[in-house]
């Protein structure tokens, strides 16, 4: 998986560095082509990094014949971001059946 960088990531500039086992871990160098029109981080930027690190922990489990997406997310801001180094890493705590695919 690590070998087929997700298109999103060629987008916004984050980097994968490891996936398996359902963990996942990227990085984003965060900058002035991430601001929002306040001059921080764009908040859309942030939920794309986190939900790229759910989406790539979960792929990890996944069989060759299942596929899935992302049907709710929900995000918190604590702080504005300017520039910054920033880091997500999800695992998986819970694989349902329910909401996979087979194809």
């Amino acid at each position: 998986m690590l070998a087929s960088r997700p298109t999103v990531a060629e987008l916004i500039g984050f980097k994968v560095e490891e996936i398996s086992g359902g963990r996942a871990v990227g990085y984003l160098q965060a900058g002035p082509q991430h601001a929002n029109p306040m001059g921080t981080m764009h908040g859309g930027v942030l939920c794309d990094l986190a939900d790229a690190a759910m989406g790539m922990a979960f792929a990890s489990t996944l069989e060759p014949s299942e596929s899935f997406t992302t049907t709710s997310l929900s995000i918190n801001f604590f702080r504005p971001v300017w520039q910054a180094r920033l880091r997500a890493e999800a695992h998986v705590v819970t694989r349902e059946e329910s909401g996979l695919c087979r194809m």
